[in-house]
C-alpha cells in the first residue's frame, strides 16, 4: 500500500510540476505578445509623429525657399543692381516676420575688402540714413 500511494504521490508531483512548467511558459509568452503588441504600437505612434514633423519641416523649408526664389526675381529684375529701398519693400510685401517663424531679419552681404570699408561706409551712409554700421 506505501508503495501505491508513493508511485501516485511521485506522479502528482510529477503533474504539478509540468502544469507549473506549462503555466510558466504560457504567462511568458503572452508576456512576449502583450509587449510586442505595445512596441508596435509605439513605433507606430512615433513613425506618425516623426512623418508629420518631416511634413512641417518641409513646408517651412519651402517657404524659405520660396522667399529666396523671389529675392531671386528682385536681382533679375533689376538687372541684378537692386536698391535697398527694393529690397526693402520686397521684405515688407513677403511679411517675412509672420510668415517666416523664428527669421529675424533679411538681406544680403556684399564683401569689402579691409581697404576699401571707410569708402564703403561713405556710400552706403549716403544712400540710407543710418546712423551705425556694424563690421
Amino acid at each position: 500500500m506505501l508503495n501505491s500511494i508513493n508511485k501516485g504521490s511521485i506522479g502528482l508531483k510529477r503533474f504539478i510540476g509540468f502544469a507549473c512548467i506549462l503555466l510558466i511558459a504560457l504567462v511568458g509568452f503572452f508576456s512576449f505578445e502583450i509587449q510586442k503588441h505595445f512596441e508596435s504600437e509605439r513605433s507606430k505612434d512615433l513613425e506618425n509623429y516623426l512623418l508629420e514633423a518631416e511634413q512641417l519641416i518641409v513646408v517651412e523649408l519651402n517657404n524659405y525657399y520660396h522667399g529666396l526664389q523671389g529675392m531671386a526675381g528682385v536681382y533679375t529684375v533689376t538687372n541684378y543692381q537692386p536698391t535697398l529701398k527694393q529690397i526693402h519693400e520686397y521684405a515688407l510685401s513677403r511679411q517675412f516676420f509672420e510668415n517666416f517663424k523664428g527669421v529675424f531679419g533679411f538681406g544680403f552681404i556684399r564683401y569689402v575688402r579691409d581697404e576699401d570699408y571707410s569708402n564703403y561706409l561713405k556710400i552706403v551712409k549716403n544712400k540710407i540714413n543710418l546712423t551705425e554700421i556694424k563690421k
